[in-house]
């Protein structure tokens, strides 16, 4: 099965290169029995999310959330969590379920648009610069 590469520019880390399986739309989500939204996004001064969310967003995601908010309205970076039951459907399934490929370019869109910079925009000489 081919992998896709994707490769990204941390802040303050060196490159880092990940080796994702590909993003399938046959999988069936009444198998997979999603019933929330497959990506939470947060980021300038909003969020998706909060706290609560624990069992949806993971510890990590949700307290992200949760100090994207307001009153706390912390510095946090924009970025987005992939539910827990996402990441559930794949390791019983090893395929994304259907649709997540539409949801996942809307959330990264979404993270290039709040950070003002695009994927894949280049890393050091020439093309285009701005990467992330």
């Amino acid at each position: 099965e081919p992998k896709a590469h994707v490769r990204l520019r941390c802040y303050r880390t060196p490159r880092l290169s990940l080796h994702l399986p590909p993003i399938t739309s046959t999988t069936s989500t009444t198998m997979s029995g999603i019933r929330s939204p497959m990506i939470f996004s947060f980021g300038s001064g909003e969020a998706d999310g909060d706290k609560g969310m624990r069992d949806l967003l993971g510890g990590k995601g949700a307290n992200l959330h949760e100090m994207t908010r307001a009153p706390l309205s912390l510095p946090v970076p924009p970025g987005f969590t992939i539910t827990t039951e996402v990441c559930t459907v794949y390791a019983a399934t090893h395929h994304f379920p259907a649709g997540f490929d539409r949801v996942l370019d809307a959330a990264i869109a979404r993270l290039e648009k709040d950070a003002g910079k695009r994927f894949g925009g280049g890393v050091g000489g020439g093309g285009g610069g701005g990467g992330v």
